[in-house]
């Protein structure tokens, strides 16, 4: 029973922080999308690559290419008007490795080397060389080269995100009282929420990650929310358990229980989800498992039948019967 609840109480808490992943993740990208980081970390990316650190060479004339001209997210006559810097434009997000190999391959055959960056054409010439002049093979070393610096870029833009998420998901458990420690608490003390939660979570592992509706929660909502619960006024035990503390011990764990959940919600979703799927699993085998004296009783029951049944069929048995006639013959008979 003990261990039933512990494991229950660690589902619920997993599917908090799932949940709180999921909306600070999705308060993320759109943060991201208004600000245009993703966009802009490529462009900084690029500027770095070419040996462009101004943004007026190389990285200009890529940008300004009507191939990556193409590829903004907002097309219109801003998109592909050609401006005197791109950050003065909507820029893309995402340069496929073909169009840039085929755009710096064009800048290559058709410009002085002299007219090149430095840093560009000491990346560029030994590419060249090892590719014997063939502008297929050129083209694939560009893209490999070009790959490794978007793999490199990535984990820059993740760092970011990273960041960024953990601020949204300091406002957002703050905002609603998202306290670990006390969500642990009620889920130990309410039997009724722990259930919900645990159905919740039971069904909602049972999808695909995509499918959770961190909005549609109303089990964890019902976990969360501050109350004002002062000294002289006596309050229920729900609204107790949600009271903003009244000392300076009380506050700083309070404190430490906001940016548990805050550090929790920022390791992402996916990560929560594999978690809640493997608890949910030892779960289901747990209440899968024979109970022992259960076992014993069936087993002994199961004995009695058998010994039942062996009875019945010696009886019945006419073979049986007419030895124990013939014995009975020899003796005198019955009386």
């Amino acid at each position: 029973m003990f261990g039933s609840t512990v494991l229950d109480v660690g589902i619920g808490l997993i599917f908090v922080y799932l949940v709180f992943a999921l909306a600070c993740s999705a308060i993320s990208e759109q943060i991201s999308q208004y600000l245009g980081l993703r966009a802009n970390n490529l462009w900084d990316s690029l500027c770095a690559l070419l040996g462009d650190r101004d943004g007026t060479g190389a990285a200009k004339d890529l940008y300004n290419h009507p191939l990556v001209r193409g590829l903004a997210s907002k097309q219109g006559s801003d998109a592909n008007a050609e401006m005197d810097h791109p950050a003065d434009r909507p820029m893309p997000s995402y340069i496929p490795s073909d169009v840039f190999s085929l755009v710096i391959d064009e800048m290559w055959n058709s410009r002085s080397k002299s007219d090149l960056p430095s840093d560009l054409h000491k990346a560029l010439a030994p590419i060249y060389a090892v590719s014997n002049q063939e502008v297929e093979q050129a083209r694939k070393n560009i893209e490999i080269w070009y790959d490794s610096a978007m793999t490199r870029a990535s984990d820059w833009y993740k760092r970011k995100v990273q960041l960024t998420i953990f601020l949204v998901a300091a406002i957002l458990v703050t905002a609603t009282n998202a306290d670990s420690m006390m969500i642990v608490n009620k889920l130990w003390s309410n039997p009724t929420q722990r259930t919900a939660i645990v159905a919740k979570a039971q069904s909602s592992s049972e999808g695909e990650l995509s499918s959770i509706d961190s909005k549609n929660t109303q089990e964890v909502n019902n976990l969360l929310g501050w109350n004002q619960c002062p000294e002289e006024t006596e309050c229920s035990e729900q609204a107790a358990a949600n009271a903003k503390p009244n000392e300076v011990g009380g506050w700083a764990m309070k404190l430490f229980g906001l940016l548990l959940t805050a550090y929790a919600a920022a390791l992402g979703a996916p990560f929560w989800f594999e978690i809640l799927k493997k608890l949910v699993s030892a779960k289901n085998s747990l209440g899968n498992a024979v109970d022992p004296s259960k076992g014993k009783s069936d087993k002994a029951q199961v004995s009695r039948i058998g010994d039942q049944s062996n009875a019945t069929t010696d009886v019945a048995d006419p073979a049986k019967v007419k030895i124990v006639r013939s014995r009975e013959s020899r003796i005198g008979g019955p009386s």
